[in-house]
């Protein structure tokens, strides 16, 4: 896996991430997502998750997926996902069922944490094997 260090512009992902996971106004809510799409558009989406209902829960990842093919978006660039939690952030690496989701867009750039450092690497790298319905 290559792990590459991050640019201002990406930077300014993450901290838009952190913002809007802590400004969020719901309790169902600790998760956020920053989406810029190969265009340079800004997308972003918070999670909710409901207690016991896991099945009718959403990732933000998902939520800011949403808003970008509303607006006829079709390939995230980066992907930046932010947690605020016990008064605290980090910055998790998307579920196995986002993954999937994010490579129906391309082969995006994720944001993640490693040794409390911030690196991005491929999104092919945390998921080699894509489901494909194309072949």
């Amino acid at each position: 896996m290559e792990l590459q260090g991050l640019s201002q512009e990406e930077i300014k992902l993450v901290e838009r991430a952190k913002k809007l996971a802590k400004d969020r106004k719901s309790e169902i809510s600790e998760t956020s997502a920053v989406i810029k799409t190969s265009s340079g558009k800004i997308y972003e989406g918070v999670n909710m998750m409901f207690d016991m209902l896991h099945p009718i829960s959403i990732c933000a990842e998902y939520s800011a997926t949403a808003q970008m093919v509303t607006a006829d978006e079709k390939e995230i660039e980066t992907i930046a996902i932010a947690r605020y939690r016990n008064s605290r952030f980090d910055i998790p690496t998307p579920c196995g069922k986002c993954r999937q989701l994010l490579s129906y867009f391309g082969n995006p750039d994720v944001i993640i944490e490693i040794e409390n450092k911030l690196k991005k690497v491929k999104l092919k790298d945390l998921l080699p094997l894509a489901y494909n319905n194309k072949s």
